[in-house]
């Protein structure tokens, strides 16, 4: 049996989303090698759910929070488990659970970004490095993970996060356009995220108004912080060009991402940054700092632009180098539409099909 646990799977974020493509993943994995697969999560309401990542569906168990209940049920499955993968370092000392069973099952561990830019705690630390694996999102993460956390290299593995199914042909959809240039950001709007950097891009688009009389820049996310960045357009004189969307559904963020000229996010914190991959998957151009993640998939003329700060003057010489040249923005967004695809639900699941097999996990010696 394949067991994985989580933290939360029905909400929206990054790391609930992720998790949903593993639980797809680890299901398929298991009816390939005829075992059952179990998932537990903690946040989630109680009972069965399930989620439906792409044309699949995958039963799990939510605990409401219960944190005693979830606990104890994974004790209970662990002891029949032929593998552990654990959603979160959070609940990374569930794998004490798996030292007393023998044989025991070997323990993954997911990482993704600022839970393990600092030190952890004394326990949570010394859960992860008695994981068989440690799983880190991005070169960034796996290398904090050996750096900060002191897990031994050999433990840490690479597993990014997957497109949703159906963007491998988003690029193809893109819509003719008789309008001026658009800039488009997707990201919460938190005053506890400053480092995303979104008052700078407003500085900049102050300073870009002069050469692109007709630029347009819109804003998907929302948070605590709107209200003070909306007064800060307001102060600036631009409001008239600035769009904040709020949270919008699927089918209206694809719109917005195929109507855009280029993207930007100019965030110093990024794990990993889905958001640049899903404007790539539109065949657009994208911007983002030179740290963290985003060198993951914003790699610098190939499918976007590097920034060397988050500064206004940095932001606007980037965006009018994009906004100046149409042929820069056809290249970089058919380079990120290929670079997209190395990041879809099938390479996710590749990529645990042969670490299962690493572990002796074959599907043809089930």
């Amino acid at each position: 049996m394949l067991l994985a646990l989580f933290t939360e799977l029905l909400a929206h974020g990054g790391i609930q989303r992720m998790g949903r493509h593993v639980c797809s993943a680890l299901d398929g994995a298991a009816r390939k090698r005829r075992m059952r697969f179990v998932a537990l999560s903690l946040r989630d309401p109680n009972g069965s759910r399930g989620t439906v990542p792409g044309d699949g569906r995958v039963e799990f168990r939510g605990f409401g929070g219960d944190k005693l209940a979830f606990s104890s049920e994974a004790f209970r499955q662990i002891r029949s488990a032929a593998l552990v993968y654990i959603g979160h370092p959070r609940l990374a000392a569930l794998s004490f659970a798996a030292a007393g069973v023998r044989p025991r099952p070997p323990v993954w561990v997911q990482a993704y970004g600022v839970e393990v830019w600092k030190e952890l705690p004394a326990l949570s630390r010394m859960s992860l490095r008695c994981a068989d694996k440690v799983l880190g999102i991005s070169a960034d993460t796996m290398e904090r993970l050996r750096r900060v956390q002191q897990i031994s290299g050999d433990r840490i593995s690479y597993l990014p996060p997957a497109l949703e199914p159906g963007l491998d042909h988003a690029a193809e959809a893109a819509p003719a356009r008789s309008h001026g240039p658009v800039i488009l950001t997707v990201s919460r709007l938190d005053e506890m995220d400053p480092y995303k950097g979104i008052e700078n891009v407003l500085r900049a688009v102050k300073g870009l108004i002069g050469d692109f009389p007709s630029l347009r820049y819109r804003l998907v996310g929302d948070g605590s912080d709107r209200s003070r960045l909306e007064a800060v357009a307001n102060g600036l004189g631009i409001q008239d060009r600035v769009a904040f969307l709020g949270s919008v559904d699927e089918a209206t963020l694809a719109s917005e991402y195929r109507s855009c000229d280029a993207f930007i996010l100019p965030s110093l914190r990024e794990g990993f940054g889905i958001v640049y991959l899903e404007a790539m998957a539109h065949g657009k151009p994208v911007i983002g700092v030179d740290c963290a993640g985003t060198r993951d998939v914003v790699r610098e003329g190939d499918s976007g632009l590097l920034l060397r700060d988050d500064s206004a003057a940095e932001i606007e010489r980037r965006l009018r180098e994009v906004l100046n040249d149409r042929s820069l923005r056809s290249r970089l967004g058919a380079g990120g539409a290929a670079i997209s695809k190395e990041f879809s639900l099938e390479a996710l699941t590749d990529r645990i099909d042969r670490m299962l097999d690493q572990e002796g996990l074959c599907a043809s010696s089930m």
